[in-house]
């Protein structure tokens, strides 16, 4: 035997497997010991049927009885081995069974589990001896370890028996800070350190336990009720600890790892003298079940079923009451769906109980009743109706001078539980031999028993009798008839599954905010390539490869990846696992296709892209026209290679955190696939190794361990089954060269470029050339409908209070900012869609009042209310068809400002919603705060703060140098001023020359300086002299107002580095007519607010993200800050709660500008739909 299970003790049995019970060379050996053996084991004849972990359990389990840590009584075991015919170890056909062969498939050894237990020093199985006190061991320091660098650990809680096993089982959770998956039996359910609905959440794929990569698993109490409980269970962990009061093996599934027999109080106590403190349950779960919460209650609204009512009696069940559940669907539903405490002084302590097992329907009335009377506190009854025939006797128990017990008795009309077994398609057997339907009259049992019963239809009826039934004591029964049958009840329990799922993958991919750069290209046929980096990489290593690309008009989407460049991922354990994996990555990236509605894309990688690209395509074949992989590994494919590549990627995520980047880059860059890339290429090395530096340690090493190449699937085999397939590897990288040879297989279409592995940035030419050509290779698209229907239209009243009365440049001061929200339906082929826009004109800002802009505005939709306009999609493009559209359609007058402003984003919200059009260019804007004349100079949280000056030259020096050595504190940090035409060019000048060289550094313009002129831009080019081009000039009111053009801009020489253009009053295509022009002249385009809502601040980051190059890396922070000055929103949800704040400053998503936007205008057609037939 191996030395770690080795023992003196030990005995083992060899005998051949014969098929005639009379065979003359065959000693029967079972029990040939007798009773001198503690522990006795015949195993069947050697087969893939039989587990290979339960083999090694069995065998761990003889140790455990030979050393008696399981009885207190050592001693001999006797293990009886059957060997195959003809007992050599050499594959053929087996003797004497026609079509048997001794050959072994590979996968029934070459397992994770297995190569686990080849390469360690211990048994796949231990058993502690029972122990009153639990001494100092291994497993308790590991688990110590394990909990001390918060490790991802499960505490799984099965049935309990009493309070104090409630409690600290809560304790020893705490102190792990695991994640408690607890069974209804348990009484740990409801109680609010408990991760609530795990079962439910378990429905989602991207929560499987492989993905979570659990760290332990600690199995307190009994067994579990749910599968999916079980499922996580199976998946095991490194280290699986089975705690049971008994030395028993509890190990249906032979993944337990250390089999651990003391009383719960005994492992509290090791885990507190380890100095283990409780720490706060996890805030990654917290939020799945609030979000589970939410879909289980919408499934169960308005309706009367099994699942409410087992909901209803988990939500009224009082602290002192007991909980008694029969088996089936009772204990099921009461498992899923009971309705969590918010705090601990709320939640039952006493654990429920249940019958469960063979004889789970029998007696349990009788039992529930000798409870009640022991415990003598009120008591609840769970019950269906098959297991109340089983103890319909028991009824005598009942009655108003017998104890508290409310039988709430579930009469669906038979076994429902078999409907959702596959018996249930058999309906020739399934009725009556499964479901065992009857027609018993509950109501004359228990008038026979003389037991108070109430019969109950509806919910109303039901939460008034099982209140009243509490308060009355006595045994009674409240026999509810649920309003769903079998078949709906299984629909309805399917739905709640799926609809938690869809909860989950929303609630995951929300947070992880990818960013990205797109360039949608001319030619809308075309599928636009997705271009995802390697490791250490980020979007900006395709920019070679881009820049090209646009040049030939080609669409294209570049992506950070998790734990690179710019895109942000949740901190934490859980987070590090639920989002660093392959499913989660590629559920992400579905989710940025379907914002910018790129039905099918092409899916380009590079190394680790090109393995998140395989992923992609695997999984969602249909959202790709073709995939291109450069220098990726398709996957390993025995387990042996996956566990060696798990330990390099270990070791190096190792190195790359402890060592620092500096000396990792050094040592990875030399590796033999780069091909010597240093000496060879010092320009593209040194290129590479700035960008690598940029990288955060800690992040590259997640991303490395997450989607590590050993936790990946073997694509090789579906590769070229379903997509056109290419393949690009460098000829000096020998180990992606054979990878290429053998892919050659599955595509003519391998290639190889002069470089080693790093093609793309070795060789952008060539790669965009390749791309170039697939594009061309790939069918083009079938045309989208080119227009939507104008069919309702009206408005709704905004008053939003500010957080302080607003004193304008050129007004009073103002409390509320008053205006309208426009709505405008569409048909867009057989559905209804719904565009949002804001109509706001700011007194003295606007030349209009609100009432003469909501009269033109009434006009305009009275006109379309009967026209019912067509809107073409090339409105969306923002060249001049939209005010063309407009001129031609609003009764030929000129639009006042906010009206056009307000029109304009409700007809491109309407065109966002369909897939031909304008997309953002950017997954994120970012946004500059906003610094008012009269506040203190605290700088606040975003990089980019706009300081109003324009009163004394002097001190408004001396308060911008304060600010500045503020923002200096903050890496990338930056300064704008604007002071309004305030000054004279003298006034302006003494400003300019009194700022300090730190505040000129990180200024990046000073907006208006000079008063109103008619030579204004003479008068800053004689600034710009004067002040020895210290500041750049930016130019607003006197481009808004006309005093100044684009053409005399041109002209101008004084540094002129912005535009600040206000959509508001010049309208959001001119504004994007200016942006362009600014591009064209190295200058940036500013959008900025007026003190609008969230819903025009949302329009205006849209607007942004449409008009920014996609291939540069410059992030333009657009004046869009005036939302902290709002007290109140009308968005959903308020513009602030978009706001991503961190060391990148603000920043807001564009997906959640569109999502907010959708989601607030819908919400004003469902209100309008209660109100009037649609129009103003």
């Amino acid at each position: 035997m191996p030395a770690k299970t080795r023992s003196s003790y030990f005995v083992a049995s060899l005998r051949r497997c014969v098929l005639c019970c009379d065979a003359s060379l065959e000693i029967p050996r079972p029990g040939i010991f007798g009773s001198s053996a503690r522990w006795a084991k015949d195993f069947p004849a050697p087969s893939v049927d039989f587990s290979l972990m339960a083999l090694l359990g069995d065998v761990d389990l003889a140790v455990a009885h030979c050393r008696g840590h399981l009885n207190f009584h050592p001693g001999p075991v006797h293990l009886n081995f059957c060997f195959r015919e003809n007992l050599a170890p050499d594959a053929g056909p087996v003797r004497g069974v026609p079509g048997r062969t001794s050959e072994w498939d590979k996968a029934y050894v070459d397992c994770p589990a297995m190569q686990r237990w080849v390469v360690s020093s211990e048994p796949r199985s231990q058993y502690l001896s029972p122990e009153a006190r639990l001494p100092p061991g291994s497993m308790i320091e590991e688990l110590v370890a394990l909990a001390n660098r918060q490790a991802r650990i499960l505490v799984l809680v099965g049935t309990l028996k009493t309070s104090d096993e409630v409690l600290l089982a809560e304790d020893i959770a705490a102190r792990l800070g695991g994640a408690v998956f607890a069974d209804i039996t348990s009484g740990l359910r409801q109680r609010p350190r408990t991760v609530h609905f795990s079962d439910q959440l378990m429905n989602s794929e991207l929560l499987s336990g492989e993905l979570l990569q659990l760290d332990a698993i600690v199995h307190l109490g009994g067994p579990l009720t749910s599968a999916r409980h079980n499922s996580v269970a199976k998946a095991g962990a490194p280290l699986y600890v089975r705690v049971a009061t008994a030395p028993v093996r509890m190990d249906q599934d032979h993944v337990v790892t250390h089999h651990l027999p003391c009383c719960l109080a005994a492992l509290s106590e090791a885990l507190a003298e380890a100095s283990l403190e409780p720490k706060s349950p996890s805030s990654f779960w917290k939020r799945l079940s609030v979000a589970a919460s939410g879909s289980i209650d919408r499934c169960l609204s308005g309706s009367f079923s099994e699942p409410v009512v087992a909901q209803t009696v988990s939500r009224l069940l009082t602290p002192s009451g007991r909980l008694l559940i029969s088996s089936s669907m009772p204990i099921r539903d009461l498992d899923f769906f009971s309705k969590p405490y918010t705090d601990f002084w709320q939640a039952p302590v006493q654990p429920p109980m249940a019958n469960r097992g063979a004889s789970g329907i029998d007696g349990v009335i009788s039992t529930a009743a000798g409870i009640c009377a022991a415990s003598k506190v009120p008591c609840t009854l769970v019950i269906g109706d098959v297991a109340t025939l089983q103890d319909l006797n028991a009824f005598q128990l009942l009655g108003t001078e017998a104890p508290a017990l409310t039988v709430v008795l579930i009469n669906n009309g038979g076994g429902g539980i078999f409907s959702f077994l596959p018996i249930s398609k058999h309906k020739d057997v399934m009725s009556p031999f499964f479901n065992e339907p009857h027609e018993v009259d509950f109501q004359s049992v228990c008038n026979a028993f003389n037991v108070p019963h109430v019969l109950c239809t509806s919910l109303q009826d039901f939460e008034a009798a099982y209140v009243t039934s509490q308060s009355q004591g006595g045994g009674s029964v409240i026999e509810v008839q649920p309003a769903l049958d079998f078949e709906e009840n299984v629909a309805l329990h399917k739905l709640i599954g799926k609809e938690v799922a869809l909860t989950v993958r929303k609630e995951l991919v929300s947070q992880v905010r990818l960013s990205w750069r797109f360039s949608a290209g001319e030619d809308p046929a075309r599928p636009v390539l997705v271009l995802l980096h390697g490791w250490m990489g980020e979007k900006a290593d395709w920019w070679p490869v881009s820049h090209i690309l646009e040049e030939q008009h080609l669409g294209f989407l570049a992506i950070d990846l998790p734990g690179h460049g710019e895109t942000q991922v949740p901190d934490g354990s859980w987070e590090e696992a639920a989002f660093y994996n392959m499913p989660m990555i590629v559920e992400a990236i579905k989710e940025v296709l379907d914002h910018l509605q790129l039905q099918k894309v092409v899916m380009v990688g590079y190394s680790l892209g090109g393995r998140v690209a395989m992923g992609f395509a695997d999984s969602l074949p249909e959202r790709c026209a073709a995939l291109v992989v450069l220098s990726a590994n398709p996957g390993v494919t025995t387990a042996a290679e996956r566990h060696q590549r798990w330990q390099q990627d270990q070791r190096q995520a190792k190195q790359l955190v402890e060592n620092g980047l500096e000396a990792f880059l050094e040592t990875w860059y030399s590796a033999p696939l780069w091909a010597g890339l240093r000496e060879r290429r010092p320009d593209v090395y040194s290129r590479m190794i700035a960008k690598r530096q940029r990288s955060q340690r800690h992040l590259a090493a997640r991303a490395l361990l997450g989607l590590s190449l050993a936790r990946q699937p073997n694509f090789r085999p579906r590769l070229g089954q379903r997509l056109p397939f290419w393949y690009v590897y460098g000829e000096m990288d020998t180990k992606f060269a054979e990878i290429g040879k053998d892919l050659a297989a599955c595509s003519s279409q391998v290639s190889a470029l002069p470089c080693g592995h790093a093609v793309v940035e070795e060789c952008p030419t060539e790669v965009a050339s390749l791309l170039s050509s697939v594009l061309k290779q790939l069918p083009r698209a079938a045309p989208e409908a080119l227009e939507l229907e104008i069919t309702a239209s009206w408005t709704e009243p905004v008053q939003l209070l500010l957080k302080a009365p607003l004193l304008l440049s050129r007004g009073d001061f103002m409390p509320h900012r008053l205006g309208c929200l426009l709505v405008l339906e569409a048909k867009n082929g057989d559905g209804e869609i719904a565009g949002l826009g804001e109509v706001t004109p700011l007194p003295l800002f606007h030349k209009e009042t609100l009432e003469e802009a909501e009269t033109q505005l009434k006009s305009i939709l009275q006109r379309w209310a009967s026209t019912h306009p067509k809107v073409p999609f090339a409105l969306s493009r923002l060249d001049g068809h939209l005010t063309s559209w407009l001129n031609d359609h609003c009764g030929g007058k000129a639009l006042l400002p906010s009206v056009r402003a307000g029109l304009e984003m409700a007809l491109l919200h309407l065109l966002r919603r369909c897939p031909e059009r304008k997309r953002p260019r950017r997954s994120e804007v970012s946004i500059n705060s906003l610094v008012a004349r009269d506040e203190d100079l605290a700088a606040e949280s975003a990089l980019v703060a706009k300081l109003k000056v324009g009163k004394d030259p002097q001190e408004d020096a001396e308060r911008t140098n304060q600010l500045a050595r503020l923002l200096q504190k903050r890496p990338r940090a930056r300064l704008r001023l604007d002071a309004n035409r305030s000054w004279t060019l003298a006034q302006a000048a003494t400003f300019i020359n009194g700022l300090d060289e730190s505040a000129v550094k990180i200024t990046e313009y000073l907006e208006e300086p000079i008063e109103q002129s008619p030579q204004l831009l003479q008068q800053w080019e004689e600034l710009s002299t004067l002040t020895e081009r210290r500041v750049a000039f930016a130019v607003d009111e006197s481009l808004t107002e006309g005093l100044v053009s684009t053409k005399d801009m041109e002209s101008c020489k004084a540094p002129i580095k912005a535009l600040v253009l206000k959509p508001s009053l010049q309208g959001l295509e001119q504004a994007a007519s200016m942006a362009a022009w600014a591009e064209e002249h190295g200058a940036v385009a500013v959008l900025s607010s007026a003190f609008e809502s969230g819903v025009a601040l949302c329009h205006f980051a849209l607007l942004s993200a449409m008009l920014v190059p996609a291939g540069t890396e410059e992030d333009v922070a657009q004046g869009l800050g005036t939302f902290t000055r709002l007290s109140e929103d009308v968005l959903q949800p308020p513009f602030a709660d978009l706001i991503n704040s961190s060391s990148e400053g603000w920043q807001v998503s564009t997906l959640s500008c569109q999502e907010a936007l959708d989601r607030s205008v819908e919400a004003l057609v469902a209100a309008q739909g209660c109100r009037s037939n649609g129009w103003c």
